[in-house]
C-alpha cells in the first residue's frame, strides 16, 4: 500500500471512529441515565469536547501510518497490527481522557469504563476496516477471475 492509499484509507475510517464514538456516548447516557455521576466519568460533559473527540478520532487515525509496511502484510502480520494499536489507541485516549477531567484516576470503575468504551469503538472500526479489505480483495479476485478466463 502507498501512502497516498493509507492517507485515503485514513479518511474513510475517520467517520466511522467519530461517529461510533459519539454514539456509544450517548447511548450509553441514554441506556444508563445518571451513570457518568455514579462513576465519576464526564464524556462529552461540555460542548467544546467534542472538538476534543473529533483531535482523538484524526490522532487515533494518523496510527495507520505509524503501523504502515510498505511491504505485502500476511493475514496475520495484519491482525497482529490491530492487536498492537488497542494499547497505543488507549495510549493516546486515556491521558487526554483525564487531562479534559472526563475520568478520575482515583475512581478505577470511571477508567474501566473508559477503557471498555475505547474497546467498543475500536472493535467497531476494525470490522469495519477488516470488510472494506475484504470487499477490496473479493472485487480484485474477480476482476483477475475474468480476466483470466476470458483467455
Amino acid at each position: 500500500m502507498s501512502i497516498r492509499e493509507i492517507m485515503r484509507r485514513m479518511i474513510q475510517i475517520f467517520p466511522v471512529i467519530f461517529g461510533s464514538s459519539v454514539l456509544a456516548i450517548y447511548l450509553l447516557d441514554l441506556l444508563f441515565g445518571d451513570w457518568a455521576a455514579t462513576y465519576h466519568i464526564y464524556l462529552l460533559a461540555q460542548a467544546h469536547d467534542i472538538l476534543v473527540l473529533l483531535v482523538i478520532s484524526v490522532l487515533t487515525g494518523f496510527m495507520q501510518m505509524i503501523f504502515y509496511s510498505k511491504k505485502e502484510l500476511s493475514r496475520r502480520q495484519m491482525y497482529w497490527r490491530y492487536v498492537l494499536r488497542l494499547p497505543a489507541t488507549l495510549a493516546i485516549v486515556i491521558p487526554i481522557a483525564a487531562i479534559r477531567g472526563w475520568i478520575r484516576f482515583n475512581v478505577p470503575v470511571s477508567v474501566a469504563i473508559l477503557i471498555g468504551v475505547v474497546v467498543v469503538i475500536y472493535l467497531m472500526t476494525v470490522v469495519a476496516d477488516i470488510h472494506a479489505f475484504r470487499k477490496l480483495a473479493d472485487q480484485l479476485n474477480q476482476e483477475l477471475k475474468e480476466r483470466y478466463d476470458e483467455r
